[in-house]
């Protein structure tokens, strides 16, 4: 599988680039207002709705074959910028449905959501279902665009149940 994005991606946050570093929760806001905007999706089409993520992976299919049916290429800013994007929108969704936890480090692939409780201090382990599990906002975003450029299909709700499922794991749990 081709992974342009994702190498994109950590060449931009290595080299320090600012479309490489991390963001937070107020910034994912501006990103899916951006998001909405190239995609000219209203927002109730991308109503950061869990279902909302099927529309999401749909349109980014179809940007990438206006794209590449016009024989375009994305420069490398243009890219980045809409893995940033399409990473706060994932978040933001992980955040609102899945019990997800912001957690901001230094570079674009470094921005995580974190899924599941957290452990208790002396917390037994039955399963490693039970472990807290996190995703790379960056990686996920990237992954998806270069799913869709190999001509798979995009990842995001899938992901995204994952995620939900292993939240309601834990609660059914205790």
């Amino acid at each position: 599988m081709k992974t342009r994005a994702n190498d994109l991606i950590r060449e931009y946050g290595s080299q320090g680039h600012p479309l490489g570093q991390a963001f937070d929760q107020e910034e994912a806001l501006v990103l899916v207002k951006q998001l909405r905007e190239r995609l000219g999706a209203s927002e109730q089409q991308l109503n950061l709705s869990s279902t909302s993520l099927k529309r999401l992976e749909q349109a980014l299919i179809e940007l990438h074959e206006s794209v590449d049916g016009q024989g375009m290429k994305m420069s490398d800013d243009e890219l980045v910028q809409l893995i940033r994007e399409v990473a706060a929108y994932f978040g933001l969704v992980l955040v609102r449905h899945a019990s997800g936890r912001w957690n901001r480090l230094h570079t674009l692939w470094g921005t995580e959501i974190w899924i599941g409780r957290p452990l208790k201090k002396d917390e037994r382990i039955r399963s490693k279902r039970d472990l807290p599990m996190n995703y790379s906002l960056g990686n996920m975003a990237a992954s998806a665009w270069d799913m869709i450029s190999s001509g798979m299909e995009p990842r995001l709700f899938k992901d995204y149940r994952a995620a939900y499922n292993r939240v309601a794991r834990q609660r059914l749990r205790g």
